[in-house]
């Protein structure tokens, strides 16, 4: 969960951070409410409570470009980028981004 709470950091407040099962917890949730008043919404897990209506509408109408979004990367090949250098990496992973915006673009 470090990196999510280093990201809530530069979203500007009231804004949402959507999120997969694998970032499940309440804890964390809280403390990112009451940091930087960014709304993080995971996918609930069965034994937790239900997102809200609102939350599920949310994750639903978007979960469909990340995935794809996600895809787009893996077929580029980010999974396996070596660089020497930490700032080489940031690199290597923005121009993806920067690829697969173009892209997308329409």
């Amino acid at each position: 969960m470090t990196p999510i709470h280093e990201l809530t950091w530069i979203l500007p407040p009231w804004c949402y951070l959507l999120g997969d099962k694998g970032y499940n917890a309440e804890a964390d949730e809280a403390t990112i409410w009451e940091e930087v008043r960014v709304k993080f919404v995971p996918i609930r897990k069965d034994n937790m409570e239900p997102n809200t209506l609102e939350e599920r509408v949310m994750l639903r109408k978007h979960r469909k470009s990340v995935e794809s979004v996600n895809s787009q990367l893996e077929r580029m090949g980010v999974e396996r980028l070596y660089a020497r250098t930490n700032v080489g990496f940031e690199l290597k992973v923005h121009s993806s981004l920067v690829a697969v915006t173009l892209s997308n673009a329409n």
